[in-house]
């Protein structure tokens, strides 16, 4: 999903990951804070945009004892037909508008 090349191996650290390019922010702020949101036991569920302008949706889970799970899924394609579907959607509601005003 991420075509990371092949000098990022298993054990690679997040911030080393992040570090080829994928992330635009700020990465040292981004690791903080899911460092912060792991450390309240709290899950979260969120958006990124990569570089390439694909959205990935990331959803963090903490484990008792310790450490996390992170599922990623790519939802550009999810985020495109929303937007298409918000702009029908108001201009729906412009012509609908529009007519009962004419009549």
């Amino acid at each position: 999903m991420y075509n990371l090349p092949e000098t990022i191996k298993s054990g690679s650290s997040l911030e080393e990951i992040l570090q080829h390019g994928l992330f635009s922010g700020e990465i040292k702020k981004y690791v903080s804070a899911i460092l912060v949101r792991i450390g309240q036991n709290e899950p979260a569920a969120y958006d990124v945009m990569l570089n390439d302008g694909r959205i990935v949706k990331i959803y963090e889970r903490p484990m008792n004892g310790g450490g996390w799970v992170s599922v990623q899924e790519d939802v550009t394609e999810q985020r495109q037909k929303e937007g298409i579907l918000e702009r029908t959607e108001r201009l729906l509601a412009t012509v609908v508008e529009n007519v009962a005003k004419g009549s």
